[in-house]
């Protein structure tokens, strides 16, 4: 048990090496957050695996954690790697049983592969535990906050010729959804109450 705790510590340095080694590669000025690239994301749920989310959540985040909107996303793949560090990504969160959106939380890319530990693992199946990304901001999604463009969005998400329910992990959305005004609007939903 102590090989392995030595063996993730290591691990976990190792990688927070790397990401501050590309971190710095970064040009300052791409600090700057209106230059920061967007992108709009998809995770899918089920029912099942959308309650043991949840569930997670609910027990093991800690109250201040869970009042900024912190988040844990696990997926069986990682987010591709053209995706440029220090990018942010609006991960939309989808019940392909429900046909709904559950949320919107806001991930930022720090080119880290998260070791998984024993209080990461959110789902029973494993391999769905196999990379974990953390979102910093968090809104959830409910009927009554329901605005006209969520709902046109879940109509394009899910049904028609261009859906997102099929896919695994975190996946970018289709070239249709890449505007920089919808990602202003998504982005100014989620500062709504």
């Amino acid at each position: 048990m102590e090989e392995e705790d030595l063996d993730y510590q290591k691990q976990h340095q190792m990688m927070m090496k790397r990401r501050d080694a590309a971190f710095n590669k970064i040009p300052k000025c791409r600090l700057f957050i209106n230059r920061i690239t967007r992108y709009i994301m998809v995770t899918r749920f089920n029912n099942k695996t959308y309650k043991e989310y949840e569930d997670f959540h609910f027990v093991y985040i800690e109250k201040e954690l869970k009042e900024i909107g912190y988040r844990i996303y696990n997926t069986p793949k990682k987010i591709g790697e053209k995706y440029e560090l220090g990018c942010i990504m609006l991960l939309l969160e989808m019940n392909n049983d429900k046909n709904e959106l559950m949320g919107i939380s806001r991930i930022h890319n720090m080119g880290t592969d998260h070791v998984l530990c024993d209080d990461r693992n959110v789902y029973e199946v494993m391999n769905y535990n196999r990379y974990s990304y953390e979102g910093v901001e968090y809104k959830k999604i409910h009927a009554k906050n329901k605005n006209d463009m969520i709902i046109k969005l879940e109509e394009c998400l899910f049904k028609g010729y261009h859906h997102m329910k099929r896919g695994t992990g975190i996946e970018r959305c289709g070239k249709m959804y890449d505007n920089e005004e919808l990602i202003y609007e998504l982005e100014r939903y989620m500062r709504t109450e």
